[in-house]
């Protein structure tokens, strides 16, 4: 009757994540979903129309054993009769745990021990796509029919104010542009700046489009460099947009030419 979903880690993981929403919403039409996520993806679920609850667990307000504790007792009085943990991790298992919620679904790791029912985790393999392993922990509630579609909700006031911005920067309404992303979790992950620069450039040169460089506020170096090391003009956003700003400005753009990270997920969504 109460179901909690729980992926509390990276952006293209929750988005892959999304269709488990759906297709559990089409076995329970009538129970109460919520998606339990770090504060950093909340964006990527809340407005789902198959979510009743979005649930931010914050490492930095719930922190240490105290933390969880007071997290699980949080928890414990929304009364929650399953949970389905897509990422494993020991302190969500805890908290579960101590959340006294009846049936605990999810991978056997990480403390596993504390799931009611354990799934064997062989992710490490990879066999299936990330969304199809999402989809399996399903099969522990007897769901059989799955829909893989990813969703990801657009705010309007996100569309306004990238709407706003745009504007202000020359991009009129209807005009296409194109989106850079040279940042990524992974040094390894990072194609250079200045072949980021080359691409835009020619995108410009070649095909006469604006372009838009972005990246979160931790990388907006990357983007700045990325900028400055084009011969012409480009938007520089980096660090100056939400995570729902973001998803509003992807939902905009003719194109992305990003890095392995986050936002290609968000873009492929949209």
């Amino acid at each position: 009757n109460r179901i909690l979903l729980i992926r509390t880690d990276r952006i293209g993981d929750v988005v892959l994540s999304t269709p488990v929403i759906k297709t559990l919403r089409q076995a329970h039409p009538d129970s109460f979903i919520a998606f339990m996520v770090s504060p950093d993806t909340r964006h990527l679920v809340e407005g789902n129309p198959y979510l009743n609850e979005t649930i931010v667990f914050d490492k930095k307000i719930f922190r240490g054993a105290a933390g969880s504790l007071r997290f699980a007792l949080a928890l414990r009085r929304k009364n929650f009769d399953t949970a389905v943990v897509l990422h494993p991790t020991t302190r969500v298992h805890i908290t579960l745990w101590l959340a006294g919620i009846p049936r605990r679904v999810g991978y056997d790791k990480k403390w596993g021990i504390l799931l009611t029912d354990r799934i064997p985790h062989t992710k490490q393999e990879g066999a299936k796509h990330e969304i199809d392993y999402n989809l399996d922990v399903l099969k522990r509630l007897g769901i059989s029919a799955f829909d893989r579609e990813v969703l990801i909700p657009v705010k309007e006031k996100d569309r306004l104010t990238v709407a706003g911005i745009l504007m202000e920067s020359g991009i009129g309404k209807g005009e296409e542009f194109v989106v850079i992303h040279p940042s990524a979790s992974c040094p390894s992950r990072r194609w250079p700046c200045d072949r980021f620069a080359q691409v835009a450039d020619e995108m410009i040169n070649r095909f006469g489009k604006k372009i838009v460089v972005v990246a979160a506020a931790g990388d907006k170096g990357l983007s700045a460099e990325t900028a400055a090391g084009m011969k012409n003009k480009a938007l520089d956003l980096g660090g100056r947009l939400s995570m729902g700003e973001l998803i509003a400005l992807l939902e905009k753009a003719r194109l992305l030419i990003s890095n392995d990270s986050g936002p290609v997920h968000i873009a492929a969504a949209l």
